[in-house]
């Protein structure tokens, strides 16, 4: 099912055997006592309780958050153009698929995140506030293998029928006979979505279960289930903090400047976190241990030299301190640097979460992967970007 065979199946299985191995037989030595890396390990397969546990948070964080702004839900379900689909029905195979490398279950999750871009930079959401919209996504496969979208979107409540209407002239302009489906008469949008969400992992929750064929669809395929937009903070504080404040609580506070956030300069990860009363946490120094080897060494955190400015972040805006001036502190490694292997994990990346990236930065990383011919194409310009994926600003759909 989902179009697996005997042998992908094996490696799905040997790719989460593997990684539980690895996570059981090494340990970080608090003094004396030894605590396996599984302990602190949360996903969907490891710990896979606190992980859905963590889902289910986010997930009405979002709504309540929502709820609490007086938005409107849409509800939507997007497939991807039928050259990816490898068969029309359980018995019968798609003349127009195209067998190739550009249309695996992993290039329709890819092209169903830019689907979904390109309706998130239609003006219609684009003119609304940032904090006035969010949404939440899971991704699906069809019998065949092929990924489809379901997606939850809240709104301002007298925006919802220009939206929709918008969203339909979208893919009617831009697709022939694509499956799109939009809903506003959802009593508990979050149940709703909850189902489609949960059945992914319904192998997951039962114990001592064998991992299903949907479960190794996700792993074969390096497909993540579920992504909410970036409105309420950043994950890594919350888990850092281990349920000291939920969700809501951290973002308000974040935005009430009663929470700081520190950052290491050399790694960009959090080193430590302030709320009203102190210093609330700080990455502590530990020592790895292998089990099998005995062998230790430590995990270090020494700060760039040329960085005598601890990283100040002001309203999500990451600073330093360059000669008593704030500078935008920018860590990320120019493309032309990047080693291939870098470049192309990172062109991945984007794609996967295509929304959530600068266009111009999208369009340097795309011509630099075109050039050193780890993708066919051709180069454009960067500034043509500017424009979106597909609709120039100024462009109105007609019906």
């Amino acid at each position: 099912m989902y179009g697996l065979t005997k042998f992908t199946r094996e490696i799905a299985i040997d790719k989460v055997n593997f990684q539980k191995r690895f996570l059981e037989n090494n340990f970080i030595l608090f003094g004396t006592t030894s605590v396996a890396l599984s302990t602190f390990v949360k996903n969907a397969y490891i710990n896979s309780n606190r992980y859905i546990a963590e889902v289910n948070h986010r997930v009405w964080s979002l709504y309540h958050y929502a709820n609490n702004k007086g938005l409107k839900n849409i509800f939507g379900t997007i497939t991807v153009p039928s050259v990816y689909h490898k068969k029309i029905s359980n018995r019968y195979y798609n003349s127009n698929f195209i067998n190739d490398i550009n249309h695996t279950p992993k290039a329709g999750a890819i092209e169903l995140s830019r689907m979904f871009k390109r309706l998130l930079d239609l003006r219609v959401l684009r003119d609304i506030n940032k904090e006035d919209k969010c949404h939440f996504r899971v991704y699906e496969p069809h019998k065949d293998g092929t990924p489809h979208l379901h997606f939850s979107m809240f709104v301002p409540e007298n925006k919802v029928e220009e939206i929709v209407d918008r969203f339909k002239k979208y893919f009617k302009l831009k697709y022939k006979n694509l499956q799109v489906k939009f809903e506003t008469n959802i009593n508990n949008p979050v149940s709703y979505l909850m189902k489609y969400i949960l059945k992914t992992f319904d192998d997951l929750r039962k114990a001592d279960a064998k991992l299903s064929d949907l479960s190794l669809w996700y792993i074969k395929h390096s497909i993540t289930r579920f992504y909410t937009s970036r409105t309420l903070i950043s994950l890594d504080v919350y888990r850092c903090l281990n349920g000291r404040y939920d969700l809501l609580e951290l973002t308000q506070m974040y935005k009430n400047r009663e929470l700081i956030v520190y950052l290491d300069t050399d790694t960009n990860k959090i080193a430590s976190i302030e709320d009203h009363i102190g210093i609330i946490y700080t990455k502590k120094h530990v020592t790895i241990c292998d089990m099998k080897t005995n062998a230790t060494f430590k995990l270090k955190y020494e700060k760039r030299k040329s960085l005598k400015s601890p990283i100040i972040n002001i309203e999500g805006i990451e600073y330093i301190s360059v000669d008593g001036i704030l500078k935008v502190f920018d860590p990320i490694i120019p493309v032309k640097k990047m080693s291939s292997m870098n470049l192309y994990q990172h062109y991945l990346d984007i794609n996967e979460d295509i929304e959530n990236y600068n266009l111009h930065h999208y369009g340097l990383v795309k011509n630099e992967m075109i050039s050193r011919e780890l993708i066919v194409g051709e180069e454009v310009l960067v500034s043509e970007y500017n424009l979106g994926f597909d609709f120039p600003d100024n462009y109105d759909i007609q019906s």
